[in-house]
């Protein structure tokens, strides 16, 4: 952030500047994650941010922190298809409108109506995600009656998503992107897209290597209104070549040295180098503390550390992303072979499972077939557990129970034991001494070993 800051000083110097942010600001880096996105949140205020909208991972912490970073903001969050259940009303603004010396510029925000499954379910409890279209349309004409020249829409939401919005919602004229999940690097990125009615929509690459600039030039009409003649669209690289704004870098150095100063220690070292092989690492941790057969986790909730350094007690963070607890329950084989089928057909990776014990391609449990109708032992996590990335087979099961016990925590005693971990030596140690046995009709058993 605090070279973001710097070109945003730049920026400032040349003409009046809106600085807009389409959403996933707050999370899920483990420094912002770490306060809750409190220092995140000052450093957006010293740099003068106009408004945000809040995306899923925004509402990782909850809707009260989430008002309470609100608060602490000043600045205006825009949830303009977001709504109380109790009230019917927005949690934030709906739109906002901002007098220049020029034009009056409108603003919204949407999010798509998955979001819902990109977050705990538990922390939309009370909210309901309105259909963008509709809930745009309100606000476009809200904001036309209020005098708005040029109403732009901050999304977030896949591309698919983004220009069916863009195509369906009139009086908007131009959306500010963010959500693009395959929006990786530059090459990858349109950086302005004018569509044939018009409206424009921009974007930038994901991970923050970029800051996006939009450049509109409007004249002044007979009538006083304002007609946006031209528009520009350019990305500044972010990277340790750019100056850090003064201000922003002490923010961010501090926050860096509570972070340290309370996870310094060292744990010990992981042997699994990629993604998916940390996450069944994770799954196997999982699936042992719950004494299951089979250990479940969304891939999203991983992200690869480097194994090429010790692993310290602030990497834990990094490596489980949100702070999930541990729940138990039974599932019999069809529903597990439906999970995995399920799975293997999500385009966006982070949603799809990843299964300790379970050998999706021979479709065994710790070496044995799988069973339809058998009852097997599932330990997974809060998260899916409700629903989340629309995995519905977990919710409402009668066996299921909650242990309230975060992963992060279970991660750390197991480092504690044994210091060194892999993926592959905790499969081997996972094979449940357990007798299973399915009577049928012709009274022999369907599964049985020990």
């Amino acid at each position: 952030m605090a070279p973001r800051l710097h070109i945003l000083r730049q920026a400032g110097n040349n003409g009046p500047v809106l600085v807009l942010d389409a959403g996933n600001a707050l999370g899920p880096d483990p420094l912002s994650v770490s306060d809750e996105g409190a220092t995140m949140i000052d450093l957006m205020r010293l740099g003068g941010y106009t408004a945000m909208l809040p995306a899923n991972h925004e509402m990782d912490f909850g809707f009260d922190v989430l008002k309470r970073q609100q608060r602490r903001a000043i600045f205006p969050f825009l949830a303009t298809n977001l709504q109380e259940e109790s009230t019917g009303i927005s949690p934030f603004d709906r739109f906002h409108l901002i007098e220049t010396a020029g034009p009056r510029i409108g603003l919204l925000g949407v999010i798509s109506k998955g979001t819902a499954q990109d977050t705990d379910p538990r922390h939309l409890e009370g909210i309901r995600v309105l259909d963008p279209l509709i809930a745009a349309a309100s606000a476009v004409s809200a904001l036309q009656e209020a005098g708005a020249h040029y109403i732009v829409a901050l999304t977030n939401m896949d591309i698919e998503d983004t220009w069916e919005f863009a195509a369906k919602t009139e009086g908007i004229h131009l959306v500010i992107a963010g959500g693009h999940r395959r929006a990786d690097r530059e090459e990858h990125v349109n950086v302005l897209t004018r569509m044939v009615n018009g409206v424009q929509i921009v974007t930038t690459p994901r991970y923050g290597h970029y800051l996006g600039q939009i450049d509109v030039l409007f004249i002044r009409q007979p009538d006083t209104s304002y007609r946006p003649v031209r528009t520009d669209a350019f990305l500044h690289r972010v990277d340790a070549e750019t100056d850090d704004d003064p201000a922003a870098a002490a923010l961010v150095a501090q926050a860096q040295m509570v972070y340290e100063r309370a996870d310094q220690d060292t744990l010990g070292a992981i042997l699994d180098d990629s993604q998916h092989e940390q996450a069944l690492l994770v799954a196997e941790i999982l699936r042992l503390y719950g004494r299951a057969e089979i250990g479940v986790i969304n891939l999203g909730l991983v992200e690869r550390v480097a194994t090429t350094e010790p692993f310290l007690h602030r990497d834990i963070n990094r490596i489980i992303l949100y702070p999930v607890t541990v729940n138990t329950m039974k599932l019999k084989g069809v529903q597990i072979r439906a999970l995995a089928a399920r799975s293997s057909s999500v385009r966006q990776e982070s949603r799809r499972l990843i299964f300790g014990g379970l050998d999706t391609d021979a479709m065994t449990v710790n070496g044995q077939p799988l069973v339809d109708q058998e009852p097997y032992e599932i330990a997974t996590i809060d998260f899916l557990a409700q629903g989340g990335d629309g995995y519905r087979t977990f919710t409402g099961n009668p066996s299921f129970v909650e242990t309230n016990v975060g992963l992060r925590q279970i991660l750390v005693e197991t480092f504690q034991e044994r210091r060194t971990l892999s993926h592959e030596e905790l499969r081997r140690e996972g094979h449940r001494g357990v007798w299973h046995s399915s009577w049928q009709l012709e009274a022999g058993f369907e599964r049985n070993y020990v």
